[in-house]
């Protein structure tokens, strides 16, 4: 078994993409269509944080209560940077497991091992 040197935190987009590397091989069918809908889900946050971004440039410079300060700008950017990522590694393994699974019989773990065995491709 490989060890991975993990010598800074990972983001979460890099922690999705490693496990969904490190798992697809041995999923079935099901598991591979429920990973298949995460462009769905992808969707949603990158609605949710158009919103608030839109939002947030309407507020600002504004002063008072509606404001919003540059403290509090970097916040919401960062977010939506993050979101972004996440959404994109969504929209990723959303489309991979939709590959996956039109092509499961040359996916299937057995044949995979067997290919290896025998050294040839995948």
């Amino acid at each position: 078994m490989s060890v991975t040197k993990i010598d800074r935190p990972a983001t979460a987009d890099e922690a999705l993409l490693w496990l969904w590397n490190r798992s697809r091989q041995g999923m079935n069918m099901a598991e591979l269509e429920w990973f298949g809908k995460l462009s769905d889900q992808a969707e949603v946050e990158l609605r949710s944080i158009a919103d608030v971004l839109s939002d947030a440039g309407c507020r600002t410079g504004l002063t008072g209560a509606g404001g919003i300060d540059e403290e509090a700008l970097a916040g919401i950017l960062f977010t939506a940077a993050n979101t972004a990522r996440n959404a994109a590694a969504m929209v990723f393994i959303a489309g991979e497991a939709e590959h996956v699974q039109k092509n499961f019989d040359r996916y299937r773990p057995e044949r995979v091992s067997a290919t290896r065995k025998a050294g040839g491709k995948q």
